[in-house]
């Protein structure tokens, strides 16, 4: 169930595919992966109508950077993700409109209202940690970014 721009909330999770969001032209990006893979992604901060995203996977790799999995709240139905938290990369980030990314929800993002999984307190802050040292997007950064090819 797609989401309307006044449900947003940082920290807040929708499924989307990397490639549906790379081939909106209204989201920048530093990722340069192709992947039609469902996956979800989580809002990690919003700065004056500007969202920030990333991915979160299940595939655990030795250096690959998580989150305390109790900072996270899903339904009942929801997949299982363990105890902590996969990150994808904390270089890999989407800005854009909170109208844009309800509008790509429409295509595969099941949750609805507050039943929707969410990152919420020290799971959050850590996750904008990670993004910092990774040298991600961030909303105090001045620089443009360009949409990666």
């Amino acid at each position: 169930m797609p989401f309307k721009p006044d449900d947003m909330i940082v920290g807040m999770i929708a499924y989307y595919t990397v490639n549906q969001l790379k081939g909106d032209g209204r989201i920048l990006t530093l990722n340069t992966s192709l992947d039609r893979k469902v996956r979800p992604f989580v809002c990690y901060a919003e700065d004056d109508g500007m969202t920030y995203w990333t991915c979160l996977t299940s595939e655990k790799r030795r250096l690959r950077d998580t989150v305390d999995a109790r900072w996270l709240r899903v339904p009942v139905e929801s997949d299982t993700w363990g105890d902590r938290i996969n990150i994808s990369h904390g270089r890999s980030n989407w800005v854009g409109p909170i109208k844009v990314f309800a509008e790509l929800s429409d295509k595969h993002d099941r949750w609805e209202g507050m039943r929707r999984p969410f990152l919420f307190g020290e799971g959050l802050e850590q996750l904008r940690r990670i993004v910092a040292a990774r040298h991600g997007l961030m909303p105090s950064r001045q620089t443009i970014y360009r949409r990666a090819a």
